[in-house]
C-alpha cells in the first residue's frame, strides 16, 4: 500500500503550492497537507507546519527534480521520512 512521504515542511501554504504545482507538471502526484482547520486558521501552519508530500514510490524522482530545479530548500533536519 502506498504511503505519503513528506519532502519538505514550510511555514506557509504559499511556499509549498508552487513546488506542488511543479511536481504535478512533471508527472508526480504531489499534495500539500496541513492541520490548519481547513484553512480557517492559517496561523496554525506556523506551529504545525505545511507539508509537501508525494507517494513513497515517487520520493527519489521528486527529490531529484527539486534539487535540479534549484528547490532544495529544506535541510536534512526538516525532512520527515
Amino acid at each position: 500500500m502506498a504511503r505519503p512521504v513528506t519532502l519538505r515542511t514550510f511555514n506557509y501554504r504559499h511556499e509549498a503550492e508552487p513546488l506542488r504545482a511543479f511536481l504535478e507538471a512533471s508527472g508526480i502526484e504531489a499534495f500539500v497537507r496541513s492541520d490548519d482547520c481547513g484553512s480557517l486558521d492559517p496561523a496554525l501552519g506556523l506551529v504545525r507546519g505545511i507539508q509537501l508530500s508525494v507517494w513513497a514510490e515517487d520520493v527519489t524522482r521528486a527529490e531529484d527534480l527539486l534539487a535540479n530545479a534549484g528547490h532544495d530548500l529544506a535541510s536534512d533536519d526538516d525532512r520527515q521520512r
